[in-house]
């Protein structure tokens, strides 16, 4: 009889090893305490001898503090007879190397299992237009300044002709938008600003969601149209006494989006 934790150990290898045939980021989230430290995206460059290996560059680094031996939560995404593959894991950080050209290798050991579903921080929903409609998104850049004077942050509303709301998770949420909206000047790390009701019914519970654009790329199967992947880092009511505090999201993303999409699409994301 097959033994099914080697068999799940056996499908982990093989995600890695599509993950690094297709070139995808590995996201990778360091906790201590279960609390987050840093977190960041790189190559996998190597599977072997149960360790998966990632390339991450000095820079990279520079602001993302790493820990020997914390606890690592990551997810990345692959092509699996032509459908796209969410992959959630846990596993730790064992060993770091000095790599070429100003890089470091980081080693962990392959996952016994991947999730690719279950955890409320990632799991994802298609958000079709009807769905989607009562969302309003603007784009945020720096304006004005000088020399002498700080530059202000202005948002620009994203309209339904020119964006739609693609996917929409606990800790984030894919744009997928036409070449001449205003995200086409957008570089990575620009604000986003999402607002939703996430509440019951008849127990609204709007928020103002604040995130970063993360990545970008063309839609494979849309001309003309660009996915941005956008990341969460913080949230608060949009009816609240205290409108400049703003609570961080955790390492599940914002428990008010994973309750509801919990309550709302489980059917459909299971």
């Amino acid at each position: 009889m097959a033994d099914p934790r080697q068999e799940a150990l056996e499908q982990s290898v093989r995600c890695f090893t599509l993950a690094r045939a297709q070139g995808v980021p590995i996201n990778l989230v360091f906790l201590l305490d279960k609390c987050v430290v840093s977190r960041f995206a790189a190559p996998c460059v190597m599977i072997k001898n149960g360790h998966f290996v990632i390339r991450a560059e000095l820079d990279q680094l520079a602001a993302h503090p790493i820990i020997w031996g914390s606890e690592v939560s990551g997810y990345f995404v692959i092509m699996q007879d032509g459908k796209p593959l969410t992959c959630h894991f846990l596993t730790k950080l064992v060993r770091i190397y000095n790599g070429p050209l100003n890089s470091v290798y980081l080693v962990f050991p392959v996952p016994e299992s991947l999730d690719h579903n279950q955890r409320r921080f990632s799991k994802r929903v298609n958000m079709e237009p009807e769905s989607a409609g009562g969302f309003g998104i603007w784009y945020g850049r720096l304006v004005n300044g000088g020399p002498e004077v700080l530059p202000e942050l202005a948002w620009t509303p994203l309209e339904n002709a020119e964006c739609e709301l693609g996917e929409l998770s606990a800790s984030g949420m894919r744009l997928d938008a036409l070449e001449s909206c205003p995200l086409a000047y957008s570089c990575l790390h620009d604000p986003i600003l999402l607002k939703g009701d996430f509440g019951r019914q008849g127990e609204p519970n709007p928020l103002f969601v604040r995130g970063v654009i993360v990545r970008s790329m063309a839609k494979p199967d849309a001309e003309g149209v660009v996915s941005y992947g956008c990341h969460f880092l913080a949230w608060r009511k949009v009816v609240t006494r205290h409108p400049n505090t703003w609570f961080r999201a955790d390492v599940d993303g914002v428990p008010a989006i994973a309750e509801w999409l919990n309550r709302n699409f489980r059917a459909v994301a299971s």
